[in-house]
């Protein structure tokens, strides 16, 4: 949309426009969508490397930020993430940013660099709608550091925290104000309801269900089994020597996170998103462990680490460099069929926009908690042609979808896509009742088997 110029349909509510309107400035150099996608991630990618230098070198020297850019170029999910068509590492870039400014402005006590804070916020913002829960953080931060001497020291925190938010609404004004209009109301995401947030939160502490056996399984594959043990190092030696005030800063982020998306969304995807930050503890864990094997071996203390090393380097790359193309595969080879069989500027109902990137289609959010006839008029209003998802998904999120009987008059089953885990992904034609052409395809699935 925003490469053929339509700026109305470019904005999503769902879907914030810093991502496509990356690609789309890209665009016009490559003649090409996914390609102009794969190079925004991975500059970006790129970027996060002399990033996570400056703030290995900020919060303890300049070894430490080198080993700091070592272990994020290793790294298998970011490796990964910076040759895909997502938009991850834009956030990872924007939030490392952000913490590393806001860091800098509140131990020096700067205006100027919240108001970049805010600048980077607004535009973290305007990439993934979460990543405004940095501000609130360091605004927690701000408030409740030191809190002896808030009265001494007020004024000054009054400014850091209204110069990031002043800032962040000025910058993301335009949006926000598309949020209410689209939505009626007063909000900072049509995705969900900040409300509900809370709620799912205090639902899980009723429960006494913290997600922790989750976590504990999801964590330790998202950060990488190398890096918990590194990370638990440097967790031991410094509760003995003492964590500096920078230390103290960006634990507090991370743990707040953590503890955010453990209780609502213990999601691996989610986690990832803390490596960044966490390659610096990383790092100082692994200087400090090497120090130690010199210590403990002295002469094979060279011959462990080195071993160390070389072991870390060969199972990051190994799983880092697991075939890309793999990623999302059921939803690409879905979107390249459809775009085949029915050609472009199809309407697509779906959960992720993945479909309808690929078969070079127009977007529809499928909402939550819709009766299958729900589903047909919600479609009609948006004039959808097709419905697209992994199987049990759909099932989960549309009422009635196992109604077989529903299902052969509203649903007509086009191509099933699968992989090796067992997960369907299905493309439906949707057929309304006051249909009178023919079925553009044959009634016949269409089975393919991704080895």
């Amino acid at each position: 949309a925003f490469i053929e110029g339509r700026l109305s349909e470019a904005i999503d509510p769902r879907r914030p426009p810093l991502h496509p309107l990356l690609v789309s400035l890209l665009y016009p150099l490559t003649g090409e969508l996914e390609l102009s996608a794969r190079i925004v991630s991975l500059i970006f990618g790129i970027l996060i490397i002399p990033l996570g230098f400056w703030l290995g070198r900020y919060i303890y020297d300049e070894r430490t930020g080198l080993w700091t850019a070592f272990f994020i170029t290793l790294h298998p999910y970011l490796i990964r993430y910076s040759g895909e068509t997502l938009r991850e590492t834009i956030y990872y870039f924007l939030a490392m940013a952000m913490v590393g400014l806001a860091m800098k402005a509140i131990m020096e006590k700067k205006a100027h660099l919240m108001i970049l804070v805010g600048v980077l916020s607004a535009l973290a913002y305007l990439n993934k709608h979460a990543a405004l829960g940095f501000l609130i953080i360091f605004t927690i931060w701000i408030a409740l550091r030191n809190i002896k001497d808030i009265k001494e020291d007020w004024q000054r925190r009054l400014l850091l925290v209204g110069c990031g938010w002043l800032i962040f609404v000025l910058v993301a004004l335009f949006y926000l104000i598309f949020l209410y209009d689209e939505t009626g109301r007063v909000t900072l995401t049509a995705k969900v309801v900040p409300y509900y947030i809370l709620l799912d939160m205090l639902h899980t502490l009723t429960l006494r269900n913290t997600n922790i056996e989750v976590f504990l399984s999801r964590f330790p594959e998202a950060l990488s089994v190398p890096f918990v043990f590194f990370f638990g190092w440097y967790l031991v030696a410094r509760r003995k020597e003492g964590f500096s005030e920078k230390e103290k800063f960006l634990l507090f982020v991370v743990a707040v996170y953590t503890v955010v998306h453990m209780l609502i969304l213990p999601e691996r995807r989610y986690f990832v998103r803390l490596t960044p930050f966490i390659a610096v503890f990383v790092a100082w864990g692994f200087e400090r462990f090497t120090g130690w094997a010199d210590s403990r071996f002295r002469e094979r203390g060279a011959l462990w680490v080195g071993t160390a090393l070389v072991l870390i380097v060969v199972v990051q790359l190994y799983q880092g460099l697991t075939s890309l193309h793999a990623h999302r595969l059921p939803e690409r080879l879905a979107g390249e069929w459809l775009l085949k069989e029915a050609g472009s500027g199809r309407t697509i109902l779906a959960r992720r926009p993945i479909v309808s990137f690929y078969a070079e289609g127009r977007f529809v959010y499928l909402r939550d908690e819709l009766s299958i006839e729900e589903l047909l008029k919600y479609a009609r209003e948006h004039r959808a042609e097709f419905l697209a998802g992994y199987r049990k998904n759909l099932e989960r999120v549309v009422r009635g979808f196992k109604d077989r009987e529903k299902g052969r008059t509203l649903l007509q089953e086009l191509a099933t896509f699968s992989v090796e885990e067992g997960r369907t992904y299905v493309i439906y034609r949707i057929v309304y009742h006051d249909e009178k052409q023919a079925l553009l395809f044959h009634p016949l699935s269409l089975y393919i088997r991704i080895v």
